[in-house]
């Protein structure tokens, strides 16, 4: 079945449970079937098992939950197909496990200096003088590939607003996301795209 995960982390839990399923049920006889298309072009189960000597069909369906209306509504649906066809239905209730906190601890110093050298236009055309005092950035999602590493984050940026050079800076707070592309051999940015500035606040 084609599921819209949060993050890769919950797919992996999915996947998981899918595998033991397999490896518990083929110490009693089990082997894996192909699985029914449905009208919509996903499958109607996660997994079907076959024990041929029993010519018994076991037909799994495994959700993280809470199990949202339309989840339940795909279970029924599956229930009702799983009846027609002769199978034994079984519904895996996974409980949904915490996300795992994701932390590049140079991230943030890099990123500061980034910006302090690449300040996004949107911040700059706010004033003649613009001073990136801090930032906060968390971690969405990374995805990993040898020693490069892409990431989604977001956060918030302050800043220091100067419009002529006897008054006082004006401090000010944007959120931000980002997607970086990073070298974890070398700690470095490679690349940052998609800097999107909030400066809805801003007046």
């Amino acid at each position: 079945m084609t599921k819209n995960f949060d993050n890769y982390f919950f797919k992996a839990v999915h996947q998981a449970k899918i595998e033991d399923l397999k490896e518990r049920y083929a110490e009693k006889g089990f082997e894996e079937e192909n699985g029914i298309i449905g009208t919509n072009g996903n499958e109607y189960f996660d997994l079907l098992l076959h024990h041929k000597k029993n010519d018994k069909i076991v037909a799994f369906q495994v959700m993280l939950t809470p199990i949202s209306k339309s989840e339940s509504a795909k279970i029924e649906q599956a229930k009702n197909v799983a009846k027609k066809k002769g199978y034994e239905f079984r519904l895996v209730a996974i409980v949904r496990p915490p996300l795992p906190k994701i932390e590049i601890d140079w991230l943030k110093e890099k990123f500061w200096a980034y910006l302090r050298d690449n300040v996004p236009d949107s911040i700059a055309d706010k004033a003649p003088h613009v001073l990136i005092e801090n930032l906060e950035i968390v971690l969405v999602s990374i995805e990993i590939i040898e020693n490069e590493a892409k990431v989604q984050a977001e956060g918030s940026i302050d800043v220091n607003l100067q419009y002529d050079s006897d008054q006082e800076e004006d401090g000010e707070l944007f959120p931000f996301t980002t997607e970086l592309r990073l070298n974890l051999t070398e700690q470095s940015i490679i690349e940052a795209t998609k800097i999107k500035i909030d400066d809805s606040m801003f007046y």
